[in-house]
């Protein structure tokens, strides 16, 4: 079933920032038109020549000629009339932006199924929720891990959300999200057509898009065999449709280049704003 997600916020948010600009233009435009020239401006167009009149008062259906070296007085009344049906319509927008913003603040679409009785909320399939129980049920969303060989030696690596991951630089991209709020699943399974069913080390849902998008960390980059896995794997990626950087993400590093930090602090930062 299709439902609607969270976008009052980001409509609000639009619509507040049209809103503020607007305002800012109404202001100007009519301190502009205090000081624009009385009457308005005919423009005729004979014989291949253009000719401008000033028009002086309704009245006056003709007008007075105005020199074509006088540029100054043809833009200001050009410009006010410009300016005269701009304000006209700009206050139209506006009113009816204060009406919509005034609507959006009190009633959310997304709201009715959060206040619903706790006991109808298990027999009710929401049409519209929100951002926060969208991640919520995403993350929730039960699905098969991949095992880990149980040997005694292993180091085992926790990360903050209490979940084990398979490296050091896997438990740096863990927390590095975690901390920024970006909603992930570690290893959920995916069938790649050609390769069969991988576990890429993230599953990564983009809050503001609601799109799902893949992180593959590639941490033996020197050893030749794991290259030419990962080229394969790469290949069965843009064979399925999932696009090196727009719906894969690779991280990298080898012998000689560990995972940056500051890198991953930057990929997260981009994470944020897709």
């Amino acid at each position: 079933m299709l439902v609607i997600t969270q976008r009052t916020q980001t409509l609000q948010t639009i619509l507040e920032s049209r809103h503020k600009q607007l305002r800012q233009l109404i202001r100007e435009t009519q301190q502009a038109l205090k000081t624009a020239p009385d009457g308005h401006l005919r423009a005729h167009h004979s014989c291949k020549r253009r000719q401008y009149f000033w028009r002086k008062s309704p009245q006056d259906r003709t007008g007075e000629y105005i020199s074509k070296t006088n540029t100054e007085l043809i833009s200001s009344l050009a410009q006010k009339e410009y300016d005269t049906k701009f304000l006209k319509y700009a206050m139209q927008e506006d009113r009816l932006i204060d009406a919509l913003l005034r609507e959006l603040s009190s009633q959310h679409l997304e709201d009715l199924y959060t206040e619903l009785n706790d006991l109808r909320k298990p027999y009710v399939s929401p049409r519209a929720i929100s951002d926060e129980l969208y991640i919520q049920k995403w993350q929730e969303e039960a699905y098969d891990r991949k095992s880990f060989a149980e040997t005694t030696d292993a180091p085992e690596f926790i990360t903050d959300r209490g979940e084990r991951v398979r490296s050091k630089s896997e438990l740096i991209l863990a927390n590095r999200m975690n901390s920024f709020g970006i909603p992930y699943q570690y290893e959920h399974p995916l069938y790649l057509k050609g390769l069969g069913t991988v576990y890429p080390d993230f599953r990564i849902l983009l809050v503001k898009s609601h799109r799902v998008v893949y992180l593959e960390h590639n941490g033996m980059m020197s050893d030749p065999m794991y290259l030419n896995h990962f080229m394969k794997k790469q290949a069965a990626y843009i064979k399925n449709g999932l696009i090196p950087g727009r719906d894969v993400i690779f991280t990298f590093e080898s012998a000689d280049y560990p995972l940056d930090s500051k890198t991953v602090t930057r990929l997260c930062e981009e994470l944020t704003s897709m």
